[in-house]
């Protein structure tokens, strides 16, 4: 009888513990459910915000990351990008602050990244020089995807500090480590051009043509070091070849009609006329009458 007892006491115990044990993987389901509805909906608010940010429409951007920020306080993404819609919007001050407090959150290489472009905009070189020179004394440098943006930071600092050389240098490791990258072909060209090497800045604008096809500035670049060295065909011939491109945008391209306009007067504008052809054409001595 008390066998009996025992063994439906230990049968009801084993039922209450099977029925807890049942409630709770049932509880834990649905909060991890709840949890990845609100991770799905907080994806789609950022990819809302970084659309907007795409298409040029930062305000947008941080009308809503005003609302979502309160929300979500301490999430270091909605930070990240509320700096980038504030550096878009020329506050940099602003964006600094955004870009440190989603980095205190989670420290990434990129929002330090981001940081040094907003002290760069702000006109805080050597702050902007000292975030970078961490970044590259840090762990997360080594496996970092896009190592060529931090020394392009680094080299343009320098650049804004007036010391060209270490600006120069930096920009060739920039492009050691991505030789297609556009933003440091084009600084370095344009280093090159300032300081009268113009075969080497016209090397590199045509590296840079080559690394973005559809972008005017190698190309209004190129341009106009034809038309310093008098081959005026050989410039409109580029840029009949640019506006010729389909996948150029029509306001590049229309830039482009501009500047042949501007290249044909120069041209003309440097070609003598009959008279003054005449003139050169006879000797540098007194005539006879």
């Amino acid at each position: 009888m008390m066998d009996r007892i025992k063994s439906s006491i230990i049968y009801k115990i084993t039922i209450i513990i099977l029925s807890i044990s049942q409630i709770s993987c049932q509880t834990i389901h649905e909060n991890n459910k709840k949890a990845e509805k609100e991770a799905e909906i907080m994806a789609t608010q950022k990819s809302l915000v970084v659309s907007f940010l795409n298409k040029g429409l930062p305000a947008m951007a941080m009308k809503e990351l005003r609302k979502l920020i309160n929300q979500h306080p301490e999430d270091p993404d909605f930070k990240n990008l509320m700096g980038l819609a504030q550096l878009s919007l020329q506050n940099p001050i602003s964006a600094a602050k955004s870009f440190k407090e989603s980095y205190a959150l989670e420290p990434r290489t990129s929002v330090a990244l981001n940081l040094s472009s907003a002290h760069i905009e702000a006109k805080k070189y050597k702050q902007a020089v000292s975030v970078l020179r961490a970044i590259k004394k840090s762990k997360d440098y080594k496996v970092y995807q896009y190592p060529e943006r931090i020394s392009h930071n680094l080299a343009l600092a320098f650049e804004r500090m007036g010391k060209i050389r270490a600006a120069e240098k930096h920009y060739r490791v920039a492009l050691g480590e991505n030789p297609n990258y556009y933003l440091s072909l084009m600084r370095l060209g344009k280093i090159y051009e300032l300081s009268k090497r113009r075969n080497q800045a016209v090397g590199i604008y045509k590296k840079a043509k080559s690394a973005c096809p559809v972008c005017f500035d190698p190309i209004n670049s190129l341009v106009m070091s034809e038309v310093a060295l008098g081959r005026h065909s050989s410039a409109m011939n580029l840029l009949r070849t640019y506006a010729g491109n389909k996948e150029v945008s029509d306001s590049n391209r229309n830039r482009a009609r501009k500047m042949m306009g501007i290249v044909q007067r120069i041209a003309q504008s440097r070609t003598p006329n009959k008279q003054q052809r005449v003139r050169a054409d006879l000797p540098n001595t007194r005539l006879e009458r």
